[in-house]
C-alpha cells in the first residue's frame, strides 16, 4: 500500500496577540478559564484552557442524577458591530469531517468540537487571515464574542428489556466573554483552481487494483482529491468517487491567497469509512504553473495524470 504524508515544515512558534476584554460572566476568569490570542503565518490561533475547579456550577440532570460536563462554543467574529462575511465556512464545509448547515454559513462564526470539561481540557483552533476577504487590507479592529449556552452529557440507563445511552441536555450559560483586537489584513487575491479529472497509474510498481480489501470482496479504490493551501494545511476536498481508477468529476474550487506566485498542494487519497485515509499522491507547484488556457496535465507519485487549470481574479480587498 502506497502512503503519501504531508510533510510539515513550520517550528515557529506563535506569537501572542494582546487584546482588551470588554466584557466578561462571572466564571471567565482565571481561576476557572484563560483564553490566549496568537498569530503565526497569516493565522490567528485562539486556545480555551478550562481548569479542574469544584465551584464551577456544571448542571445536574435530576433524573439520572448526572453532572453535564461537556460543552462547545461558539467564537462570533465581528467588524464595525457587523458578524464579518466570508466564504471561509463554505469553504471549509467541503471537507469531509466539517458540516455547517446553518443559516449564518456566510458569516464568520465558529463554533468549537464538543469538549469534556471534567477534570479540566482545553479547547484550539485556528483562522486564517484569508478569511476577512471581505475586510479591506490594512489595520482592522476585530470584536469576537466566545459563549456557551448548552451543556450535555451521555448515561447509560438499563431496564429489564433494553439498555442504551441516553444523552442529557440543558442550558446553562457559565463562561461568555468579549475582546477586541487590531490585526493586519494583508492583500488577498482570489482565484479559481478548476480539476478536470485524473487516472492512477497501473503499472509494475503500483497497481489500484485490489487496494481496498475487506473480509468480503477486492476492489479499486474510492478516489478524491484536495487542495492543501499553504501547502501544509488541507483547505478544500471533493467528494469521492467509488471503486475506481479514476477520477471524472470536475470540481471548481475558490482559491484565497497571499501573493500572486503563491504555492499550492494537491493530494489524491483513498477514501476509507473505518480508517484513516490512504494517501495516494502529492504534489505542490506555483499556481503561475497551472495558469494557463489549457488544463494543466501533472503526474505524481501514483498519479498516472491528472489535469489542472487555475484562472486568477486578482485582488478582493
Amino acid at each position: 500500500m502506497l502512503v503519501i504524508e504531508i510533510p510539515i515544515t513550520n517550528t515557529l512558534n506563535p506569537v501572542p496577540i494582546g487584546f482588551k476584554t470588554l466584557t466578561k460572566s462571572s466564571f471567565f476568569k482565571d481561576d476557572y478559564i484563560t483564553l490566549t490570542v496568537d498569530s503565526l503565518d497569516n493565522t490567528l490561533y485562539f486556545s480555551l484552557s478550562i481548569k479542574a475547579n469544584n465551584n464551577i456550577p456544571y448542571p445536574i440532570n435530576t433524573t439520572y442524577k448526572d453532572t453535564l460536563t461537556r460543552t462547545a462554543f461558539n467564537f462570533d467574529f465581528y467588524y464595525n458591530n457587523q458578524l464579518v462575511t466570508s466564504d471561509y465556512k463554505s469553504i471549509n464545509n467541503t471537507l469531509r469531517w466539517k458540516t455547517d448547515t446553518t443559516e449564518t454559513k456566510n458569516k464568520l462564526c465558529v463554533i468549537s468540537d464538543t469538549t469534556d470539561f471534567e477534570g479540566g481540557n482545553s479547547i484550539s483552533f485556528k483562522m486564517p487571515l484569508h478569511a476577512f476577504h471581505n475586510l479591506k487590507s490594512g489595520k482592522r479592529n476585530i470584536r469576537i464574542k466566545v459563549y456557551q449556552t448548552l451543556f450535555t452529557d451521555e448515561c447509560y440507563v438499563k431496564t429489564d428489556s433494553t439498555s442504551r445511552y441516553k444523552h442529557l441536555y440543558a442550558d446553562k450559560k457559565l463562561f461568555e466573554t468579549e475582546i477586541e483586537f487590531d490585526i493586519t489584513v494583508p492583500k488577498i487575491y482570489k482565484s479559481k483552481l478548476i480539476g478536470f479529472g485524473l487516472e492512477l497509474k497501473n503499472d509494475s510498481t503500483f497497481s489500484p487494483s485490489g487496494m481496498d480489501n475487506t473480509i468480503w470482496n477486492s476492489s479499486y479504490p474510492d478516489i478524491y482529491w484536495a487542495i492543501f493551501y499553504p501547502k501544509t494545511v488541507m483547505y478544500a476536498q471533493t467528494d469521492y468517487q467509488k471503486s475506481t481508477d479514476r477520477y471524472e468529476g470536475k470540481d471548481t474550487f475558490t482559491l484565497y491567497h497571499y501573493t500572486p506566485h503563491d504555492t499550492v498542494g494537491i493530494a489524491v487519497y483513498d477514501h476509507d469509512n473505518l480508517s484513516r485515509d490512504d494517501g495516494l499522491g502529492y504534489w505542490t507547484g506555483s499556481i503561475n504553473y497551472l495558469e494557463r488556457k489549457l488544463p494543466r496535465r501533472i503526474s505524481f507519485d501514483a498519479i498516472k495524470w491528472m489535469d489542472l487549470k487555475l484562472i486568477r481574479e486578482g485582488v478582493v480587498n
